[in-house]
């Protein structure tokens, strides 16, 4: 799930703010054990891809629409691995609410659905 995590990231985050990432992520599995770390995985994995979602999305460059069309696709795999949603909405309502908010983007939706 790290692994993901920062595959996720690097692509989008300063070097800076991957190293702080990295950094967190060391200690994290550290604390944290077995079944609980890999709830916990799933659901930053799944927040941090939204984030980067949405704010690609938000700024509208078609460049960079390949780059969100990946993570959806990501969000579109991990999601069936989340039983627990810790207080998110599922991925079916957020890929209705992204419908929604970012519909006309034909530019991206068409790369998502080929």
């Amino acid at each position: 799930m790290r692994d993901i995590l920062i595959d996720c990231a690097g692509e989008y985050l300063p070097e800076s703010k991957m190293q702080e990432l990295i950094v967190r992520c060391q200690a994290a599995d550290g604390k944290e054990s077995g079944n609980y770390r890999k709830r916990q995985w799933l659901s930053r994995v799944e927040s941090l891809v939204r984030q980067i979602l949405d704010s690609i999305l938000r700024r509208g460059r078609t460049n960079t629409y390949s780059h969100g069309v990946r993570y959806l696709k990501k969000l579109d795999r991990l999601s069936g691995s989340i039983s627990d949603w810790r207080g998110f909405e599922d991925h079916r309502a957020y890929l209705e609410d992204l419908r929604r908010q970012h519909g006309r983007k034909s530019s991206f939706w068409g790369r998502y659905e080929t």
